[in-house]
């Protein structure tokens, strides 16, 4: 019989708002639906979304955005959820400066749960998880967009993305390991369907070595595909993050799925998408089964065809030309931040630069201006609109 070893991975995992109530039983009485899936896998990795506080003496850092983070007690929901291991690379996890992420990094080990993707500099936030079951062996590496709270030589951060960082560490786990995995976070906030130059980029890391490439950040499920017969998911939404706007019930904001990646001796991989929604006090989280499943699988289905069409490109335009305050935000630049005057416009054209999905819509939308397209670059607008919610 063949030995199929399988890991599965979460998306967003954020306890914001809510973090009194983050205890033990609470986490129990949340988690009951999805546990004994989770039960199921060999290994589990959820990406969580806030640093752990374990002192009142982490000062928010100067950034564009909101500042989250949770507190000491919050280890709970992982411990609850049996978490072996926790992606740090995303945008948040340094909110609270360096000491909200070394008490963050301190608090996962005394809780014997590994983490990835930050690091008290930039070579052990680049460290990769190895992970050996029934003599199969996975790496498993986790960056990030360019955004706030990135590590340095002598910084404690994130995994901040640079190519050249990532092939290097890719090209030596390729050594060690069966299989490499990338876990990358980043992508349009809100968009149901992937941009371009994500598409391209997760095609690169497979061509570059990785066996399977699973992706969160813009808060509602993407589509996914076989890229050479390596799984990509694009965005698996929300695990856990609770929403302090108001949002629709059918919001893609509650739904997603798990990725579970089945890995065997014959060098093949297969990813199972494991569809839930979680209810707007963040209670439950509700496995979807029979009908609301197969209804979630034709949705799935639906945000992942434009993917393999390359239909993509248009529905890309229609997005630049919804975000229209991105490129508003360029207007906010004056010669007077040479002098080192700083305020909140500032932070903003900052990430709006550094940050690759930020950047590339920016660029996108100044094309669609240029050449005269804005008009018909709205065509699939309410499209979009309508994927943004899910009807089951």
């Amino acid at each position: 019989m063949e030995i199929i070893m399988k890991i599965i991975v979460t998306g967003d995992v954020c306890f914001k708002a809510i973090y009194n109530k983050i205890d033990r039983e609470f986490s129990n009485s949340v988690l009951k639906e999805i546990k004994p899936i989770l039960d199921g896998a060999d290994y589990t990795i959820m990406n969580l979304e806030t640093p752990l506080l374990k002192s009142a003496s982490c000062k928010p850092i100067t950034k564009s955005g909101p500042n989250i983070f949770g507190i000491e007690k919050n280890i709970e929901f992982l411990l609850s959820a049996d978490c072996d291991c926790v992606t740090l690379a995303n945008n948040h996890i340094g909110d609270y400066g360096e000491r909200g992420v070394c008490e963050t990094l301190e608090l996962l080990s005394e809780n014997k749960i590994s983490y990835i993707g930050a690091g008290r500099n930039t070579e052990e936030a680049y460290k990769a998880k190895r992970i050996e079951i029934d003599g199969i062996t996975v790496s498993i590496i986790s960056v990030c967009e360019n955004e706030f709270g990135g590590a340095e030589d002598e910084k404690s951060g994130t995994a901040v993305y640079d190519i050249g960082l990532l092939s290097k560490r890719l090209l030596k786990e390729k050594t060690l390991s069966d299989f490499v995995v990338i876990i990358f976070h980043g992508g349009n906030e809100f968009n149901p369907f992937p941009s371009p130059g994500a598409v391209n980029r997760y095609h690169l890391f497979c061509d570059l070595g990785a066996d399977a490439v699973v992706a969160m950040h813009p808060h509602c499920p993407q589509g996914y595909e076989y890229y050479k017969g390596k799984p990509i998911a694009y965005s698996l939404g929300n695990l856990y993050f609770y929403s302090t706007s108001e949002r629709k019930d059918n919001s893609s904001w509650y739904y997603g799925y798990m990725a579970e990646l089945e890995f065997n001796k014959s060098k093949q991989i297969k990813l199972n998408a494991i569809p839930y929604r979680y209810n707007k006090v963040c209670s439950l989280i509700s496995v979807l089964t029979g009908e609301r499943k197969d209804k979630f699988s034709e949705y799935l289905n639906q945000l992942s065809k434009p993917i393999k069409t390359g239909e993509i490109k248009a529905l890309f335009n229609s997005w630049c030309m919804m975000r229209e305050g991105y490129t508003n935000g360029l207007s906010s630049f004056d010669k007077k931040y040479w002098t080192g005057m700083q305020n909140q416009e500032l932070y903003n054209i900052k990430n709006l630069l550094n940050c690759e999905s930020h950047r590339e819509l920016a660029a996108q939308s100044l094309k669609l201006m240029c050449d005269k397209k804005t008009e018909e670059a709205q065509k699939y607008t309410e499209y979009i609109l309508k994927m943004s919610e899910i009807n089951i």
